[in-house]
């Protein structure tokens, strides 16, 4: 534990980068646009009932959690409310303020409602106004939540979560152990940039692993069901005994925008501390809670080389409730700062508040131990693939490239040759649409001044009115190198770019893109292009081209149930040197076989993409040919065992990883980490 002061001394490291979780695996994100999803289904018993039904109200069943809510369109008239319970002996206790949520997506909702109020087993309930005048409005809707305690494997009742063996990253209670509900997926950002901490504002007096799971669990169906949110809105949840438990679904992989901090959701790690930290409360967070807040947050920016130290320039994206700015407005905060900072609320309490400072410093010191673990990884990504082209090529290729390559986003065939041209080239391959140029790829062209530039594709692929815009940013004017379909266009990229006698020429299958995806960058190893053939067999103009060419061998990527031995037999009567075959029984084998084929260890970089789609890998496959590096094929969410077998032989200096973190998660980025030689430990 870093203690909690400006001046604390690290004497140790984590021993690798990636966080181990207690038990099970988080739920992936998916989705990358920014509208509320659907509620999610719940697993915990929960009851609505309208707030002006006949008092007490009584929960036969019991339950553990109660809020309120009402009509958005009834809000201005809305008098604060309290609540007092009756616990399972038969005593009623005190009321307590329902304090206004203020935590909330990135826009308003239809509905508001109170924070959720943890108040142990009780089984009734009376609701009523804080100022005895008015009246409870007419549409206010009391939700109670109850769920059954539930220990989990790896935690003991007095709190604390059995070690694990090789933890480096934090120790994380995952979805799975503290029995999550079932989640739709919220949208994920491109990165972080700072972090908004809070406290849940519920009773401190949980007194087991066990109960704060319950906690956590009804305040997740209390999100879903009373505030109609996808899923809970923190990222991650920190009790007081310094465990840190997996929010929103996909937290850990990525920079999932919750529901903390309405208007700052984008870009922003929402960490709640488990309890209340009021002036009222009494109760300051506890050394290992803070611990656990600076571990977490220390953690995730520095996947991202955010000092939490700093302070930067945050823009809201809206005014929602409490909301101290409006959208558009901009901010200079703390990296690490408090929902109080953004809206009228207490939250995290004023005693939560005033050890902000010393979290800050220690999680700024925890990024500092994991940033050597992501220095051998960098990340190449936009919000989009054209953004992600765009990035790609920046991060590559100088001004005054000879020549920039463009091919259309949405399919793959044209530039799968392409890529294997633009290396030979020592130019990019961009992306735009069929019908337009994105400004960010256009913006990258005025940066390039390419010499030249091809167009892949017929104009029915990349239109004429597109080429005409791209002839105003070279000065050496476009020509499109095309044919009737795919294999005649690979052709005619091949003609355009290699002379006869080639050293190599690669075959790959031209109705799918993994094979070709990693072929490209060993192709361009090879000085040699990228010819498409189909299963069963040879078409005649791609025949013709391997006449013209006549390579010294030609190398089939694929098993045979993607191009046919009959095809290879074909192939063999087109060079001198015989025919090999790449593959293996999936396509992340066949991504290490081609590079263990073509790249010894200690390649200065390679990179990675993911293996389920290729605007990522199209583009990345002349930057790692610029690089002298294979491109090798990941899952979102896993490194393929023969994928990290083959890391580990090549030994790479540095590792790229293509898209962003909903196309290949931050925990795989991790992992990956892990095999660079820049790495630390490595």
């Amino acid at each position: 534990m870093i203690a909690m002061s400006a001046s604390a001394v690290i004497t140790a490291a984590p021993a690798a980068a990636a966080p181990h979780r207690v038990q099970g695996t988080s739920d992936q994100a998916g989705a990358t646009d920014s509208v509320l999803p659907e509620a999610g289904p719940t697993a915990a018993d929960v009851e609505t009932v309208d707030a002006n039904a006949e008092a007490p109200m009584e929960v036969a069943e019991g339950f553990q959690t109660v809020g309120v809510s009402w009509p958005a369109d009834v809000d201005s008239a809305m008098p604060d409310l309290q609540v007092r319970v009756r616990d399972t002996d038969g005593a009623w206790g005190g009321w307590t303020h329902l304090e206004r949520e203020t935590d909330g997506p990135d826009r308003e909702t239809r509905t508001v409602s109170s924070s959720p109020v943890y108040v142990g087993e009780s089984d009734a309930l009376e609701i009523a106004t804080v100022d005895a005048a008015l009246t409870v409005p007419s549409g206010v809707q009391v939700t109670t939540v109850s769920s059954d305690k539930v220990d989990a494997p790896a935690a003991t009742s007095a709190g604390v979560v059995a070690p694990a063996g090789t933890t480096a990253g934090p120790t994380i209670i995952t979805r799975s152990e503290w029995r999550a509900a079932p989640a739709c997926a919220w949208p994920a950002a491109s990165a972080l940039k700072g972090a908004a901490v809070h406290h849940t504002d519920n009773a401190n007096s949980y007194s087991s692993v066990a109960e704060a799971m319950q906690l956590i669990r009804n305040d997740q169906a209390y999100h879903q069901n009373s505030n109609g949110w996808c899923d809970i809105g923190y990222n991650f949840i920190v009790d007081k005994w310094g465990n840190i438990y997996e929010g929103a679904a996909g937290s850990v992989d990525a920079p999932i925008i919750g529901a903390h901090t309405g208007g700052f959701n984008t870009g922003t790690v929402g960490v709640a501390m488990l309890g209340s930290y009021t002036t009222a409360a009494g109760v300051t967070p506890s050394a290992a809670q803070q611990d656990g807040v600076a571990k977490i947050i220390g953690y995730r920016l520095a996947q991202y080389g955010v000092n939490p130290a700093e302070s930067t320039t945050f823009t809201a994206a809206s005014q929602t409730a409490g909301g101290r700015f409006v959208a558009g407005q901009q901010v200079v905060l703390p990296r690490v700062f408090a929902h109080r900072d953004t809206h009228q609320t207490q939250c995290p309490g004023d005693l939560g508040y005033a050890v902000l400072p010393g979290i800050r410093a220690a999680a700024a010191q925890y990024a500092g131990l994991y940033a050597p673990y992501f220095a051998g990884v960098t990340r190449l990504a936009g919000p989009d693939r054209y953004s992600t082209s765009a990035a790609i090529s920046a991060a590559t290729f100088a001004p005054g490239v000879p020549v920039a390559y463009v091919a259309v986003g949405t399919d793959f065939p044209d530039a799968l040759s392409g890529a294997s041209a633009a290396a030979a080239g020592k130019g990019p391959v961009l992306l735009v649409e069929t019908n337009g140029v994105p400004s960010v790829v256009e913006g990258e062209l005025r940066r390039l001044r390419p010499g030249r530039i091809v167009v892949l594709g017929s104009a029915g692929v990349v239109s004429d009115a597109v080429a005409t815009r791209l002839n105003g940013l070279t000065s050496g004017g476009v020509t499109r190198l095309a044919g009737p379909d795919r294999y005649s266009t690979s052709a005619a990229i091949s003609a355009a770019t290699f002379a006869p006698g080639v050293p190599v020429a690669y075959v790959a299958v031209g109705t799918d893109f993994p094979d070709a995806l990693s072929g490209a960058s060993a192709a361009a190893a090879g000085k040699g292009p990228v010819l498409l053939v189909e299963t069963n067999g040879v078409p005649s103009v791609v025949e013709g081209e391997l006449r013209r060419l006549r390579p010294g061998r030609i190398v089939v990527l694929g098993s045979a149930g993607v191009v046919s031995d009959a095809v290879a037999t074909r192939l063999n009567g087109l060079t001198s040197g015989g025919v090999t075959r790449l593959a293996g029984p999936d396509r992340y084998s066949t991504s290490a076989a081609i590079s263990a084929a073509t790249f010894a260890p200690g390649v200065p970089v390679a990179y990675v993409a993911v293996g389920t789609n290729f605007p990522d890998g199209l583009s990345g496959a002349p930057a790692a040919a610029a690089g002298g590096g294979p491109v090798l094929l990941v899952t979102t969410s896993a490194v393929p065992e023969v994928i990290a077998a083959e890391l580990q032989r090549l030994a790479p200096a540095h590792v790229v990883v293509l898209g962003s973190s909903g196309v290949v998660s931050d925990s795989v980025a991790a992992t990956l980490a892990g095999y660079a030689r820049g790495a630390a430990g490595s």
